[in-house]
């Protein structure tokens, strides 16, 4: 009893090693981060794509502002040019004239519209220009007489007076006749601007003059730092919240260290626990074997001495005892072995029924003895051969058919086998069944939970441990498989088995050869096949290219047979890539071996069946 109170109650399916391994990888590797290194590189990942989305919206917002502003400008010298009578703006070419009637009223109705289209008192100069030449020279100028910027100039400038260093801008539209707005800011005598112009016309459509206003480049950049200062403080809440972010990650990632550090500390001292209790078993497991083995050789050495009936049937009862506790030491051993991902779980390839019979060997004896009869069934359709853990698979059919012959004491036991085709591989479906006792359905349930047992009755007149059916459902586990049981009291059990093998194959039998004859002609397909089908070989009939390649398992066919009226020479070298070990026999050739010369065999005109038969050799 001290050696099954280790065992689990029930059944827990340990974390894989691999992933045991990951897990402490992954986490080693978080643990060489410090905490201020996280939140650095927390703060980065929060501050830069937001930073980016400040930046674009500053910059598009910018640009919406720096057009508006030059809509603006154009919109104002616009004006300017609808207000100024352009004959008498045309008559205006002497500097005396600077104090004339006209001159004065053509300025009033300059400084009226400067005034009506700038509600927000931006616009600083507005004015009107010629070119005279090479030279560029003012006209109309609303800006009253004094000096408010204190350079000793007269801030008005006169009737004709030489624009000493005009914009590009304006040049470009003396020139051109086009409205345009300055891009960049230029600098004169008055100051540092951002300027709009428009042309002015006569009657006839000639270029006259050209209407600028002005506004300081001061003015220009305070409509623009609002915006700025818009930017400067999202950028400001972005660092924010980016250096908030990465203190919490700072902070988490230190409770994650130290939570982290605590889960493997656990989880080796669970591993160290479990590696322990398991070489334990193990262990006492291989000792009890030990001395136990010789007691069973013993015991049968002895048994071929001279006996009495009753001391022959005291070693019965000691041989049997000790293979019972022998097998129940098996299973502990087994068991304990799975659980530490100690057996072999290599794939193997067998045939079906070599495993079958292997398995029905083992309980032969067993089977005679108590007068049970058995038979196996395997679908029609199931491959002969499989590739799978053989081993594990042998080992839950004798446990299961062990089982079967213990709890039957009359009528028989049957194995039937099907199988289910995925791609390469698929499923293997077993189904033991007995006609023995049965199970209850309230202990359908836990029937494959390690040391259960139905009842007490029945552990005393059957034996064994429970430990079997609990090391076969974990060996399905193993498996990708399944296992489950279908029962009623008095009417027997049916285990299923259920396993998911690599790749499915059959024995290589000798049977008849397999031919492959493409023709169109219906007369022809049907007197080629009969002579073929004479010869012991079984023939697959198509009237197409496009049909023969579709054929399954090209490369094992041993003849095809090709009507020359419907294969090119393309086709024929297409068939030998496809069948290569096939002998090839052509049909109706008109041209003998010319440009035939892939064929193995080729027959003329019409076909005679002796002909045939020959060829097929």
């Amino acid at each position: 009893m001290a050696i099954f109170s280790f065992l689990p109650t029930q059944v827990i399916v340990p974390v894989t090693q691999l992933s045991k391994d990951a897990f402490k990888r992954r986490a080693q590797f978080w643990f060489k981060w410090r905490p201020v290194s996280v939140g650095f590189v927390t703060f980065l990942l929060v501050m830069v794509p937001m930073m980016i989305v400040v930046w674009n919206m500053y910059h598009k917002a910018d640009q919406i502002l720096k057009h508006g502003i030059h809509d603006q400008l154009l919109s104002a010298a616009r004006v300017m040019t609808e207000v100024i009578d352009v004959d008498v703006h045309e008559s205006l070419r002497k500097p005396e004239q600077d104090l004339s009637a006209a001159y004065h009223q053509q300025v009033r109705k300059l400084d009226a519209a400067k005034m009506a289209v700038d509600s927000s008192h931006m616009i600083k100069f507005a004015y009107t220009c010629i070119l005279d030449g090479s030279r560029v020279r003012f006209v109309l100028d609303a800006t009253p007489d004094g000096d408010a910027d204190r350079d000793g100039m007269n801030d008005r400038a006169k009737l004709m007076e030489i624009y000493e260093h005009p914009s590009p801008t304006l040049l470009e539209v003396l020139r051109t006749g086009l409205a345009r707005v300055d891009q960049v800011p230029y600098t004169d005598r008055w100051g540092t601007f951002m300027s709009g112009f428009a042309p002015m016309f006569d009657s006839n459509g000639g270029l006259v003059a050209v209407a600028g206003v002005d506004i300081s480049l001061e003015d220009y950049e305070l409509h623009r730092s609002g915006l700025r200062h818009v930017a400067t403080l999202s950028a400001t809440g972005v660092l924010f919240l980016a250096y908030l972010a990465g203190a919490w990650m700072a902070w988490y990632h230190r409770r994650l260290q130290i939570s982290v550090a605590e889960v493997l500390r656990a989880s080796d001292a669970a591993a160290t626990a479990e590696r322990v209790k398991a070489d334990f078993l193990g262990a006492m497991s291989h000792e009890l074997r030990t001395p136990l083995n010789a007691v069973l050789g013993m015991s049968e050495m002895l048994g071929q001495t001279e006996l009495d009936q009753t001391q022959r049937g005291m070693l019965n009862a000691v041989s049997k005892s000790g293979e019972s506790l022998l097998a129940t030491l098996t299973s502990i051993l087994e068991f304990t072995q799975l659980d530490s991902r100690r057996l072999n779980t290599e794939s193997e390839e067998v045939g079906l029924r070599s495993l079958l019979n292997a398995v029905l060997q083992t309980h032969d004896s067993e089977l005679r003895e108590k007068g049970l009869s058995f038979k196996q069934s395997i679908a029609d359709d199931c491959p002969s051969r499989f590739k799978g853990h053989v081993a594990f698979l042998r080992q839950v059919l004798s446990q299961l058919l062990s089982n079967a012959i213990k709890f039957t004491e009359s009528g028989g036991i049957t194995i039937d086998v099907s199988a289910t085709s995925e791609g390469e591989g698929g499923l293997l479906h077993f189904t033991i069944k007995d006609t023995g006792i049965g199970i209850d359905a309230d202990h359908l349930e836990r029937l494959f939970e390690p040391l259960f047992q139905v009842d007490g009755t029945t552990t005393r007149r059957y034996g064994g441990t429970g430990m079997g059916l609990a090391l076969c459902k974990r060996l399905c586990d193993e498996m990708n498989g399944r296992l489950w049981v279908e029962s009623e009291p008095g009417l027997g059990s049916a285990f299923h088995v259920e396993v998911r093998v690599e790749s499915f194959g059959n024995e290589m039998l000798p049977l008849s050869r397999q031919a492959v004859l493409w023709t169109d002609d219906s007369m022809m397909a049907m007197l080629a096949t009969r002579v073929i089908e004479k010869t012991g070989a079984s023939v697959s009939a198509v009237a197409s290219f496009e049909a023969l390649q579709k054929l399954p398992k090209l490369s094992a066919i041993t003849i095809c047979v090709v009507d020359a009226s419907v294969a090119t020479p393309d086709d024929l070298k297409s068939i030998r890539g496809l069948m290569p070990s096939a002998r090839l026999i052509l049909l109706n050739s008109d041209t003998g071996r010319k440009g035939n010369e892939l064929a193995d065999v080729v027959l003329s005109s019409p076909l005679k069946p002796a002909d045939l038969r020959v060829a097929l050799g």
